[in-house]
This record gives structure tokens, C-alpha cells and sequence, in this order.
């Protein structure tokens, strides 16, 4: 992933093997996915549930980006049920996030695949 700062606007360039967050066309939420190719525009992206498809790079999203300008989910303790949170910390290092979930509070460290995000405009 290339990132060039062309003023106030940043623009990401994608490549195979990165990892990002893809809205998934089934249901318009986006889900951690990695790049297996890319061309003209398309890329086909793998879930980490092994479901592939291909999309328009302009459903690829940067984690930076989701977190700036999305809802995020958790999928409390990976049950499948995903419910409003908040991010309170990210563990470079262990690839973890650590989110506040709205309704009760509680904390959670999750991997990344267990985030998702809703475009709220």
C-alpha cells in the first residue's frame, strides 16, 4: 500500500497482498480482507472467513480511514453478533485492538477481522 500526501488529500495506492477493509456486497458492511490481485480498477479481495469476491477499488478502505470516518462494530467474543463500539486503543506490535462497547462498557481486545464497519453518511 502506497500513501502519497498531495496536499490536504491523501491518496492510498493498493496492491496485492495488502491488508484492508472491503465493503462486502452482500450486505454493505466493511470487513477485513486481504488483496489477492488487483487490475483496471477491480480487485479481487479474500475475507478472512475465505469468502472472495471481486470490487471496485473505491470499496477498498485503509484502516486510518475506517476509524476516521465510519461506525465500527466488535464481534463480541466472536460469537457472530457484532454491536456498536468505540476504539480506545490499537497494539501496533500484537495487531490488536482494544474496543468500549456502547451499550455496557465493556472492554474488549479483538483482532482485526473481528471489527467491521458501517458508512454512516
Amino acid at each position: 500500500m502506497l500513501m502519497k500526501n498531495a496536499g490536504d488529500i491523501m491518496e492510498v495506492s493498493f496492491g496485492a497482498g495488502d491488508f484492508i477493509y472491503a465493503k462486502y456486497s452482500q450486505d454493505g458492511y466493511y470487513y477485513f480482507a486481504r488483496i489477492e490481485s488487483i487490475a483496471d480498477q477491480m480487485a479481487l479481495v479474500k475475507y478472512f472467513d475465505d469468502i472472495s469476491e471481486y470490487l471496485p477499488v473505491e470499496d477498498l478502505k485503509t484502516f486510518s480511514y475506517c476509524v476516521r470516518n465510519l461506525n465500527v462494530q466488535g464481534n463480541w467474543e466472536s460469537n457472530n453478533y457484532y454491536y456498536p463500539c468505540e476504539i480506545i486503543n490499537v497494539k501496533i506490535p500484537e495487531n490488536r485492538i482494544v474496543v468500549r462497547y456502547t451499550q455496557d462498557g465493556i472492554e474488549e481486545d479483538l483482532a482485526p477481522a473481528m471489527l467491521r464497519f458501517e458508512d454512516f453518511r
